[in-house]
């Protein structure tokens, strides 16, 4: 909802103030509410078996739908389908040595709708890695990788395009934990 239009600093009305130029800028006033209403549900599935004392694996299944209705002609960035119906995981988690781990993540998430502008977000499947080595009780050296199966992949843009579009690029990065 329009609030009103002013020329600042000076407040005066537009068109009049419009006539010295580098003297003023406008100021258009808006009111933001999120006035709509919404449910959502849904059901997330787990599993996790561990078929010998060195060996993890862990699997998620969830699906959530969403209504959303909005009050009157009021602009709303709720849409219902602007959060992933389906996501999945597969970790495994293996202990070949009491000091070595070796873990992997295999994620899939659902595709996001184009809630308006041409902002929509395809689904993606991505893995990270770590392997970790502590040569000491108090020392752990690590190498991890996230996101490896593409150069990147956006994760969220903004409805109304006032912030930049987040992708998230592939990593791969060393770690040094020391507990003293």
């Amino acid at each position: 909802r329009l609030i009103g239009l002013l020329c600042m600093p000076a407040r005066a009305p537009v068109p009049g103030c419009l006539l010295q130029p580098g003297q003023s800028y406008l100021l258009q006033s808006s009111l933001v509410a999120n006035e709509a209403r919404a449910r959502s549900h849904g059901v997330e599935l787990a599993l996790d078996w561990r078929p010998l004392s060195t060996l993890r694996f862990q699997a998620a299944l969830s699906q959530q739908s969403m209504s959303v209705q909005e009050k009157g002609s009021a602009f709303s960035t709720d849409r219902e389908e602007s959060a992933p119906e389906v996501q999945a995981s597969l970790r495994a988690m293996w202990n070949p040595r009491s000091s070595v781990d070796v873990d992997f993540w295999l994620r899939r998430v659902g595709r996001l709708a184009d809630v308006g502008a041409g902002v929509a977000i395809p689904a993606y499947t991505e893995l990270d890695a770590r392997l970790a080595w502590r040569p000491r009780k108090d020392v752990e050296l690590a190498l991890i990788g996230r996101n490896l199966l593409h150069r990147s992949h956006p994760e969220f843009r903004s409805e109304l395009q006032d912030i930049p579009s987040l992708e998230v690029v592939r990593s791969v990065a060393g770690q040094v934990t020391w507990k003293f």
